[in-house]
């Protein structure tokens, strides 16, 4: 693979990942190409990259197949299970190795920050040299697999899906007045769209209805309040659904919120209600009709966009690189530039406010400067990036991760790589979207070269 950036041109090549004892090795060599010259800055974070190291918030290289990611696993010192040697200088190669836990198949993905989305790499069984790694790095006090969970977000309510499990979540701000439990006018609407959410992936079975509250007024008020719009909710669903499926409802009141702070949008965002049932929801479009209306910045294919971040006021031009169809999803890479004079861009996707990725729980500082407001959008919906979910106390980077680019350079000029892996929506040309900030229409799928 050949990727440039920040005008230093790169050859990166992923080595076939070793196994053992439920332990993976993967191997990255790169080195620049030509005569460029590579600043202080660009070897620390190229070496990053290719080296497996943690970097501000996020993990490093990631291994994925269908439904799971590895990301690097943990000494028993909490440092990276990786090193790196060689020089940073003009085509002299330089080596990164990290340990992950082992895939389950005969290949694996390979994800990359800036630099992208190896698909297809063969996993074999260790060699010799394999050993000589773990001795170096320490054995690894913490290799986990982690599932993927997609999230659609729809016009009233938002669906998700890890592993087996799909969840149905609905604003209360659409479903209920301030304080209130009663239903509004507009709930039927939504509790429509759940019901038939729940029908198409589950024909029967237990579904578990779940009210939350923000943290205004007392924690036994809250939690009065979330039993009995559950409760509501459950009632109302019942009639939608029919005898096949046995419904719950319980409240947990402020104890469990998906954003963090006192923001009005992390508010938001905690009111709510999850509907959860075992049945997987399809992110597959089929829905014809007309895209939901934008003043953004617009342009189509592989032809640049530029917009300008609100939150700081720097302009930026995004250009779609590729989006490829593999295995485990579509992955998207687009090259983000900002104008030269510009000394700390910042936000360049638009994730500080977004709704989305306040309703999906990352935390604040990842939040607002990954790629976590990518979508794809279809007519009715919005495709966001495939996330996984790290205990706290686990790993190195723990909580909501996004599967793609979740820190940005902090540097201007030719720009630098952004890539995500979002669920296969079975298109061939799809529109990336970050709402209100810029939108590109019919850029084609392509196949693995």
């Amino acid at each position: 693979m050949e990727r440039a950036y920040y005008g230093v041109d790169l050859r990166v090549t992923v080595r076939p990942v070793e196994v053992r004892d439920g332990v993976a090795a993967v191997w990255i060599d790169y080195a620049v190409q030509g005569d460029a010259d590579v600043d202080r800055g660009r070897r620390h974070l190229i070496g990053l990259a290719v080296s497996g190291a943690e970097a501000s918030f996020t993990h490093a290289v990631r291994l994925v197949e269908e439904g799971r990611v590895m990301p690097v696993a943990s000494t028993r010192d909490g440092l990276a299970s990786a090193v790196d040697s060689g020089s940073f200088r003009s085509g002299e190669p330089r080596t990164g190795v990290s340990l992950h836990a082992a895939p389950s198949g005969e290949s694996v993905g390979v994800l990359i920050p800036i630099v992208g989305f190896v698909a297809d790499v063969p996993v074999r069984e260790a060699g010799e040299v394999f050993d000589d790694v773990v001795g170096q790095v320490g054995e690894p006090a913490d290799a986990s697999a982690y599932e993927l969970r997609s999230y659609v977000v729809g016009e009233r309510s938002a669906a998700s899906v890890e592993g087996e499990t799909s969840t149905v979540t609905l604003r209360s701000d659409v479903l209920f007045g301030s304080d209130e439990s009663a239903l509004s006018a507009q709930a039927d609407a939504a509790l429509a769209e759940a019901a038939e959410r729940i029908k198409a992936a589950a024909a029967g079975g237990e579904v578990s209805v779940v009210g939350h509250t923000d943290d205004v007024d007392t924690e036994e008020y809250n939690q009065g309040l979330s039993q009995r719009r559950a409760a509501s909710v459950a009632d109302r669903l019942g009639g939608l659904l029919g005898g096949q499926y046995t419904i719950s409802a319980e409240g947990r009141g402020e104890s469990e919120p998906v954003a963090e702070g006192t923001s009005p949008e992390a508010r938001a965002a905690n009111r709510r209600v999850e509907v959860a049932f075992t049945g997987r929801i399809s992110v597959e479009s089929g829905v014809e009709g007309e895209l939901v209306q934008t003043a953004a910045p617009t342009s189509s294919g592989l032809d640049p966009v530029t917009y300008v971040a609100r939150s700081v006021g720097t302009s930026y031009t995004a250009r779609v690189v590729e989006v490829v169809r593999t295995d485990v999803g579509l992955v998207g890479t687009l090259r983000i530039a900002s104008d030269p004079g510009d000394k700390f861009p910042i936000d360049s996707m638009g994730g500080r406010g977004s709704g989305p990725a306040h309703e999906r729980g990352f935390r604040a500082v990842p939040r607002v400067t990954g790629a976590h407001s990518l979508s794809l959008l279809t007519p009715g919906e919005r495709v966001m990036p495939w996330d996984y979910e790290v205990p706290d106390g686990v790993g190195l980077a723990q909580g909501r991760r996004l599967l793609g680019d979740e820190v940005e350079p902090f540097a201007s000029g030719p720009g630098f790589l952004a890539t995500v892996v979002w669920p296969d929506t079975g298109q061939d040309t799809v529109t990336i979207d970050v709402p209100d900030w810029f939108r590109i229409t019919d850029v084609p799928v392509t196949e693995p070269r």
